[in-house]
């Protein structure tokens, strides 16, 4: 959770069951911006994944895969 939110978080959490409803919103949030980061983590991995394997594959000879 970023700092900013983190800041409204912890105070609404002190404060009891009456901020519920913003501590949800907040989780909310930081759960999507997690998820996004976890699609684009992904994303990566499956790039690396697929040069491993070209690496791998053609390890005995001069590289001619370039990926991006």
């Amino acid at each position: 959770m970023p700092p900013a939110d983190l800041r409204r978080y912890i105070p609404a959490a002190r404060s009891g069951p009456e901020t519920v409803q913003e501590r949800h919103a907040l989780l909310k949030v930081h759960e999507a911006r997690v998820r996004d980061q976890m699609r684009e983590l992904q994303r990566s991995l499956d790039v690396i994944t697929a040069e491993v394997q070209i690496y791998g594959r053609d390890r005995d000879r001069p590289s001619r895969h370039i990926l991006v």
